[in-house]
């Protein structure tokens, strides 16, 4: 069994966007030139620019993320047993649009103190529809079948969406996806750079060449010189995305060279 989600691309081809899906979110594209690239999609209801950070949404309340949202499985014994790709899970307070776990996890939760049930992760290849309260499907990833039984009506799952699915105009708090290498409309699918040298937009604060630099929202999704205090509540807001391969004036693009893990 052999998989690669690894794939080369040519100079260029890291500026080109679709409005239609060809590939797994998360696909890596490496250039010869050594840069590095994830398969994402723009989430926003606006064009991102190019040269901008992008960060993940935080995700949606009643999807199992928040305390007390956990979603429990369906009460039919014969639903959602070891071997099966099939999970069918009970809505609770948010409605489930088709597809928006494509790519993203199913994550066990419990029930809390059952080693039994928790603790384990799937990869999902797609989900059903579902409103408030109603019973639906979400299939897993080929090769990725349950291991175990999960109890009817008692164990517990969360939904996370693939963290590249999601990408807006990086805010303080969200994970760092990448940054732009283009424009990009709204809903489409790009390729978000982590690695190499890339243009990026700069606060009112010059960065120095050689500096390490972080993502700033004095200009939204700009970067900015690394703060040397160590993030109070979240890494990503003090996070060093890369170094500064110049020192352009404040407010324009300047090249760093990105290093986002």
């Amino acid at each position: 069994m052999s998989f690669s989600n690894e794939i080369y691309g040519d100079v260029g081809d890291e500026k080109v966007a679709s409005s239609v899906k060809i590939l797994p979110l998360g696909t890596l594209m490496i250039l010869p030139d050594g840069r590095e690239f994830c398969y994402a999609r723009n989430a926003s209801s606006a064009t991102l620019i190019a040269g901008v950070v992008v960060g993940g949404q935080a995700e949606t309340a009643g999807h199992g993320n928040v305390s007390g949202s956990a979603l429990t499985v369906s009460a039919t014994t014969t639903e959602n047993l070891a071997g099966t790709r099939e999970v069918y899970l009970i809505n609770r307070s948010v409605a489930v649009v088709k597809d928006e776990f494509a790519d993203g996890f199913l994550n066990v939760n419990g029930p809390a103190g059952s080693s039994a049930y928790g603790g384990r992760l799937y990869a999902i290849e797609g989900n059903a529809s579902a409103a408030v309260s109603t019973r639906f499907k979400v299939t897993l990833k080929k090769g990725d079948a349950l291991v175990a039984d999960m109890k009817p009506a008692t164990t517990l799952c969360s939904l996370r969406k693939s963290k590249f699915g999601s990408c807006v105009v990086w805010a303080a708090g969200q994970p760092i996806i990448g940054a732009t290498p283009a424009a990009v409309s709204a809903s489409w699918y790009f390729w978000a750079q982590r690695v190499g040298e890339a243009s990026m937009w700069q606060s009112a604060t010059v960065v120095t060449d050689g500096a390490p630099v972080m993502a700033d929202t004095a200009v939204a999704g700009s970067v900015t010189v690394a703060s040397s205090a160590a993030a109070s509540t979240n890494i990503w807001t003090t996070q060093v995305i890369g170094v500064a391969r110049g020192a352009a004036a404040a407010s324009v693009a300047v090249i760093v060279d990105l290093n986002i893990k």
